[in-house]
């Protein structure tokens, strides 16, 4: 079993040859994923939420989705490889930071109890 170390290099050698880790590998079954996934989501969820966290972001499809349905400021955590994929595709989005930050450490535990709603 790997440790996180483990699990980051993997995932880092499996992104460098160009294998996505937040994808499925058929694109049918990705885009019926996206959308059973962000349909769960609803405005009215986040009704007066002015920070939102989203632990394990991934390359930010999601995160973006959600921005959406909100006018909160999200903070975004997965590990770097991710978080560059996400920042090359979303980075100019004003009310999202994404942070190169894995499980567990102190800064996701301070953006969670400033979070008015948490994503995993």
């Amino acid at each position: 079993m790997l440790d996180s170390e483990g699990v980051s290099k993997y995932w880092e050698d499996q992104t460098k040859k160009g294998d996505n880790p937040c994808h499925y590998h058929n694109k049918w079954q990705d885009l019926y994923a996206f959308k059973v996934r962000t349909g769960a989501f609803r405005k009215s969820d986040f009704v007066g939420a002015t920070h939102v966290v989203d632990v394990g972001c991934g390359i930010g499809e999601y995160t973006e989705e959600i921005a959406k349905s909100t006018t909160a400021h999200i903070d975004a955590f997965d590990f770097p490889f991710n978080i560059e994929i996400a920042k090359k595709e979303r980075g100019t989005h004003q009310r999202i930071s994404f942070h190169p930050t894995p499980v567990p450490s102190e800064e996701i535990r301070v953006a969670i109890e400033k979070a008015d709603v948490i994503f995993t």
